[in-house]
């Protein structure tokens, strides 16, 4: 499950950039 959340968090960043 943690992957599942580290994942998102990178994607946020992305999104965020």
């Amino acid at each position: 499950m943690s992957s599942i959340i580290r994942e998102l968090g990178k994607m946020e960043e992305d999104s965020a950039t």
